[in-house]
Formats: structure tokens, C-alpha cells, sequence
């Protein structure tokens, strides 16, 4: 099939919007991922050691869980424009005097607010790309966090070019609040309201009803259970990418940010392949295959001693990793009725934000005390645990296929 054929296609009523999401996320990307390009000098420059620098991580993924959790009734009551727009202007805020000061206390608090708003961003992305995209395809999901890989990529290769310059690592962060403040007053002037045809009132009316029952809770736990593992290996793997080739390979910090560079490269590779070339609506064997190959390309990575090689298995495992979560939200999103899948994204969402904030935490504290390189064993484990759930889900799939129910 040419490939023309195979682009994902937007109701013209929606372009606008979608393509603001898209630069959103795009943003999003380049947030998330500039830390983790600058963690090595950062915590040189401070002087913290490895549970300081996790403490600091660990305070966004609290602030993104928490506003996750809560963005899921905010967006039925105020809407998805104001939650973004408020959620980009806290971000904002908070990037433009992270790292001003070395004290862990105000880069935490700092940290946690960046978290709020990313949380905030993460669940009106989602809703978005489900609420367009309405036929149980996952193809402008897997765009739209494909726009989210290019933003990953971006970051830390803006963070690399400024270390190798000189520049100090904090105007990384400058760069990325200047960003997200253009991008609030530009999601002000879109027709987030087309977002509410076929929902049979306001968002106010649509939060007005209790919240429905999942038609498979088995099915929605499990995908809960997945983005948990997925968010925690995923952040974690990158989080601590960059000091993995320094401390252990001897690297410069500038390389250990283009190390970065490449696993979300990976990333951003298998998203566009599934966004191009997956048409189907399968997506569990989907995430059962994908988790395989994350597994195999990170025991590889971490199991060998030539950086190359060690680089080749990051991006492999970047690949896996790359559609697990827009396939799952997809999967989630089914299993509610339309009105309130705002309230779904924001629990399976925070599924995701406890992951990554316990798991890096935990790789911080093993680290410490036995070696980055061992430390990277636990997100072994977690994707191992990824194909488990994700076999649960196929044969559950399965079961509810042949009993009739969708």
C-alpha cells in the first residue's frame, strides 16, 4: 500500500486543534527529556549525590501523578482548553528559575510544579487524540506521541549543543519555558469545543453523571498495570541514560545527552512505523510484541561492555518501548463511554506517574550503593514484567471476543 495511503487522516474540523496538540506534545517531549540530558553536570555542578539527583526527579513524577489523577474531573468541569493552557503557564513559571540554586528543597518544590502542569498537558493530549480519532484505530494516538519522541529527541540534542558550547546547563530550561508560554496563548485562540460533539451537552453537562462502568474492569486494571511498568522503564531508562555512559563508560556529559538523543530516537522510530504502517485495532499482540523487544534490546545493553553495542541495545529498547502507551490509552479508552473517558486517561495516566516515580527512585538508591550498571537490571525486570501483563491482555482480549462482548 503506498504510504501515502497509510497517513493517518484528520476531520478537516479538527486540524487546527490537532496539529496544536501535536506541537504540545512535541513540547512535552522536549521538557521531559532535557533533565535527563543534563542530569550528569547537574549533579556535578551541585555537587548532589545520586539519591539528592532522585529526590529532584522523583518530585515531578509526584506532582504529574497527582495532577494526572486530578486533571481526568478537571477537564469535564473547566474544560480541556483552560486545564492545557493553565497546566503550560505553571510549566512555564517553574522552568524559567529551575536550577537557579543548588538547594535540593527549591528544585524540588520547582520540579513538582513542572510535574503539575506536565500532568495537566499529558491528559488533554490524550483525550484530544482519542476524542478525534473516535473509530477505535490508534493511529493518530500513536501521531500524536510520535510528536512527543521528535520533542525528546530535540531536547536533549539542544541540551548537548549547549554543554559542548559552554553554555550553562540551565538555559536549557529557559529555552523550553519560553516555549511552553508561546504555547499557551496559541492553544487560547483553537476550537477546543469541537472536541464535545457527540458527547449531548457541555463539558459541565457531561460531568454531571456518575462515572460509567468499564466494560471489561479486568481489562482496564491490567492496562493500568502496564502503563505502571511502562512509564516507570521508560523514564527510568532515560533518566539515568545519560550518567549511565559517564560514570560507567567514561564519557562526557555532551555525549551522555546525545545518548539520550538516541534511545528517544528509537522512541520516535517505532511510534512513526506504527502511525504509518499499523492499521489495525489488535493492539494488545501489538504491545505484547513490542514489550518483547524492549526487554531484549535493554538485557543487551546493559549485559555488554562496548559503548556502541550498549548504544545500538538502547535504541532497540527505545523501539519496544515506543508504542506501548499510545496502544494501551487507545486499549483504555474503548472500555468507557465517550463522556467520561477524560476521567479514564486521568486514572490510567496516573497509573503511569507512580511508575515513574518509584522506579527511578529505587534505581537511584541500588545505584548508589552497587553501580549504575546493576541498577539498570531493575528495568530489565520491569519490562520482563511487561510482557507478562501484556500476554494477561491478549488472552483476556481473546476471551472477550469469543464471548460476543466489545
Amino acid at each position: 500500500m503506498p504510504i501515502v495511503q497509510r497517513l493517518p487522516r484528520v476531520p478537516v474540523r479538527f486540524r487546527s486543534l490537532y496539529l496544536g496538540l501535536l506541537a504540545v506534545s512535541a513540547l512535552f517531549g522536549a521538557d521531559l527529556t532535557v533533565v535527563s540530558a543534563v542530569l550528569p553536570e547537574m549533579i556535578r555542578s551541585f555537587g548532589w549525590s545520586y539519591t539528592e539527583a532522585a529526590t529532584v526527579l522523583a518530585a515531578i513524577s509526584i506532582g504529574y501523578f497527582a495532577s494526572t489523577f486530578a486533571s481526568g474531573f478537571v477537564v469535564p468541569r473547566l474544560g480541556p482548553r483552560a486545564t492545557v493552557v493553565t497546566g503550560l503557564v505553571l510549566m512555564a513559571g517553574a522552568l524559567a528559575v529551575f536550577g537557579a540554586t543548588p538547594l535540593v528543597l527549591v528544585n524540588v518544590l520547582l520540579h513538582g510544579l513542572i510535574g503539575i502542569g506536565l500532568g495537566a498537558v499529558e491528559v488533554v493530549i490524550n483525550y484530544g487524540a482519542m476524542r478525534i480519532e473516535r473509530d477505535g484505530r490508534s493511529q493518530l494516538m500513536n501521531l500524536m506521541h510520535a510528536a512527543f519522541s521528535v520533542g525528546a529527541v530535540a531536547g536533549p540534542l539542544l541540551a548537548a549543543r549547549l554543554l559542548d558550547s559552554g553554555v550553562p546547563w540551565q538555559i536549557a530550561f529557559r529555552a523550553v519555558a519560553v516555549g511552553a508560554a508561546g504555547m499557551a496563548v496559541w492553544l487560547v485562540l483553537l476550537p477546543f469545543r469541537r472536541l464535545e460533539e457527540g458527547l449531548g451537552g457541555g463539558y459541565r453537562h457531561a460531568a454531571a453523571g456518575a462515572v460509567a462502568l468499564p466494560l471489561d474492569r479486568g481489562l482496564v486494571v491490567i492496562s493500568v498495570a502496564l502503563l505502571f511498568l511502562y512509564v516507570g522503564a521508560e523514564v527510568g531508562v532515560s533518566s539515568w541514560l545519560g550518567e549511565y555512559f559517564v560514570s560507567f563508560f567514561d564519557t562526557s556529559p555532551a555525549h551522555g545527552a546525545l545518548m539520550v538523543m538516541l534511545f528517544w530516537g528509537g522512541v520516535l522510530g517505532g511510534r512513526l512505523l506504527l502511525a504509518l504502517g499499523y492499521t489495525g485495532t489488535r493492539a494488545t499482540e501489538a504491545v505484547l510484541l513490542l514489550a518483547g523487544v524492549a526487554t531484549a534490546g535493554l538485557l543487551a545493553a546493559v549485559t555488554v561492555t562496548d559503548r556502541t553495542v550498549a548504544a545500538v541495545g538502547f535504541v532497540a529498547a527505545g523501539f519496544g518501548y515506543s508504542s506501548i502507551y499510545p496502544l494501551v490509552m487507545s486499549m483504555v479508552g474503548r472500555c468507557f463511554a465517550p463522556r467520561h473517558q477524560s476521567m479514564v486517561i486521568g486514572f490510567a495516566t496516573t497509573g503511569g506517574g507512580v511508575g515513574s516515580l518509584l522506579f527511578p527512585f529505587a534505581m537511584a538508591l541500588v545505584a548508589q550503593q552497587v553501580g549504575i550498571r546493576r541498577g539498570y537490571l531493575i528495568y530489565v525486570a520491569l519490562s520482563a514484567l511487561l510482557v507478562v501483563l501484556a500476554i494477561a491482555a491478549v488472552l483476556k482480549t481473546r476471551r472477550a471476543a469469543a464471548s460476543g462482548r466489545p
